[in-house]
Order: structure tokens, then sequence, then C-alpha cells
């Protein structure tokens, strides 16, 4: 709980709050079952992430994803590590890497445990099974398996670091394929309640 960020002698500010803002805090009693921020300072302070429209929407996106993960989870210093390292990034490079918040998701996947095996081979394992988590032959069909080209980027995603592309040359309709596959990957196997909704956003954004 923030409490009142106007108020004299406030230790937070408004620009603290911006989605993913990374801060050290001060943090005062527990009460009606919630925690009061006194002080925060920020870790790293946020500029492009803030003023660059592109990474602006990524923020957003990644922020309802991992509200979505870690709902009543307990702290873990290695997936804190992971998330702060990959947002540092994101704020220090010169643009927005096109497939960072992909590739941010399939490395995520590994920290929490869900990675698919990635066995891919274009003759003989080119397809993606969502629900098993691997790549299978030709001869298997069902709605939770993905052809190729799409198999393929899963495959390249996840070997992908965050400055890297996945291979998708401009194509709009593929990223977009990609990262609604990336979604239903993580619903299925976090058991997600509700429906993620800023990849809209995010995805006319990168239209622009």
């Amino acid at each position: 709980m923030a409490g009142n960020l106007h108020k004299r002698g406030s230790g937070l500010r408004s620009s603290f709050l911006h989605p993913l803002s990374l801060l050290d805090m001060v943090v005062g009693s527990k009460q009606k079952g919630m925690f009061r921020i006194q002080e925060a300072i920020p870790v790293l302070p946020l500029h492009s992430m803030v003023s660059d429209p592109l990474k602006s929407a990524v923020c957003m996106f990644l922020a309802e994803v991992l509200n979505h993960t870690y709902i009543e989870s307990q702290p873990d210093p290695n997936q804190f590590e992971y998330v702060e390292n990959a947002l540092k990034f994101l704020e220090l490079s010169e643009t927005c890497p096109p497939d960072f918040h992909i590739i941010f998701l399939w490395k995520l996947s590994r920290i929490l445990g869900i990675c698919p095996r990635n066995n891919f081979h274009n003759e003989e394992a080119p397809k993606f099974d969502l629900v098993n988590g691997c790549f299978v032959s030709n001869g298997v069909y069902g709605q939770e398996i993905c052809p190729l080209p799409l198999s393929a980027l899963v495959s390249n995603a996840l070997d992908s670091d965050f400055s890297a592309s996945v291979g998708i040359s401009g194509s709009l309709k593929l990223r977009r394929e990609l990262l609604d596959l990336t979604i239903q990957y993580f619903t299925y196997h976090l058991g997600w309640k509700h429906e993620i909704k800023s990849h809209i956003v995010l995805q006319e954004v990168f239209q622009d």
C-alpha cells in the first residue's frame, strides 16, 4: 500500500510506481491486512521504459504476466534476479528489441520449471506439442500441435538472448501468432485463471 503520494514529506513519488519499477523499500507494520510503504529508492531509475512507447507497452504486458504468475508466491531470489537483469537490459538498450517479451517468457519458463524440451528437428520433430512441452513428428496431429514455421520460432526463442531476433523477418502475423502460442503455453502449464489482455495493446504498438 503506497499511501498518500502527494503528502508533504512523503518518501514516495508517483514516478516510482511505473509498472515493474525496481525499488529498495522501507515497509511499515501490517495494518488491515496490508503493509504500508514508508520510503522507496529506485534501484534502477526508469527513463527509456517510461518515455519509449514500445518499452512501456512491453512493461505493461510483462507486469500483467508476472502478476498472473506470482500470485501468493513465496519470494525466490533466483527468479527476482532474472527479472531484475532482464529489466536492466531493456532499460539500457538503445531501442526495444522486437522479440524481447517473447524471449523473456520462454527464459522465464525455464526458471519456473515448465520449459519445453528443445528437441526440434526440421524433418524428425518439426511440430511443437504445447501440452507435452516437446517437438514431435509430422505424423502427430491435434489442436495442441503447432506446425512449421511457428514451431521453429519456438525453438529459436528457447535458445535466444534478449538482444536476438527469433527469426520472424518482419512478419507481424507470425510474431502475433508466436506471442499467442506463448501465452497459451503459460496458461495451460501454470493454470492461469484470467485472460491476458495487455498483449493486444502490445501488438498494436508494434504494428505502428
